[in-house]
């Protein structure tokens, strides 16, 4: 991506190539450690533009045009997203003026929750996804030559339960939640 957007001539020709091809997007954004949010719709805009970076970037001569081709990487991407999507829409529902400490620690809690649910549901369900919705239809669009288990390179489904026991463990998530925790059993005489 920053081969693209770092240099603006590329950035506009990359613009007019999905242009021309019809692209629902033309351009990609730009990834700011600022605002953590922004690396959800980056990912997300880049696998929305997934078919026409690998073209740009074939006809570029650019060694990572085969990381497009890639089931693997491309499978990957799209659980990210849906995780990245997961945690933008709790950020957001966490904030505003009409939130209090007990909801705050119901919506974390929740999403701990989710998380096993969400594992669990990789491990029994083989190949259904139905938490994440990127990662089922890249599934069904590949008509049966994609598996979440023993692909060449990796066992996709090992990789994504243990991102997620990963996330569950996270000190930054742990980190986010703790004060939520503390407050709410300081608050708990009030439900």
């Amino acid at each position: 991506m920053n081969f693209i957007k770092a240099r603006s001539l590329k950035a506009r020709l990359f613009q007019r190539f999905c242009d021309k091809l019809g692209a629902e997007q033309s351009n990609l954004l730009f990834y700011c450690n600022a605002r953590w949010l922004s690396k959800g719709k980056v990912l997300l805009r880049v696998y929305e533009l997934r078919n026409e970076i690998f073209i740009f970037l074939n006809e570029e001569n650019h060694a990572l045009a085969i990381t497009f081709e890639n089931k693997v990487f491309l499978t990957q991407l799209a659980y990210l997203c849906d995780i990245f999507a997961k945690l933008n829409q709790l950020n957001i529902s966490l904030q505003g003026k009409d939130t209090h400490v007990l909801q705050l620690h119901d919506k974390t809690t929740a999403f701990k929750r989710k998380l096993h649910l969400w594992k669990t549901d990789l491990l029994i369900n083989n190949e259904q996804c139905d938490s994440f919705p990127l990662l089922k239809s890249r599934i069904n669009s590949q008509s049966g030559n994609l598996s979440l288990q023993n692909t060449d390179e990796c066992d996709m489904k090992t990789v994504m339960c243990s991102h997620l026991d990963a996330l569950l463990k996270s000190t930054s998530v742990s980190v986010c939640f703790r004060g939520i925790s503390r407050l709410h059993s300081a608050f708990i005489f009030l439900r």
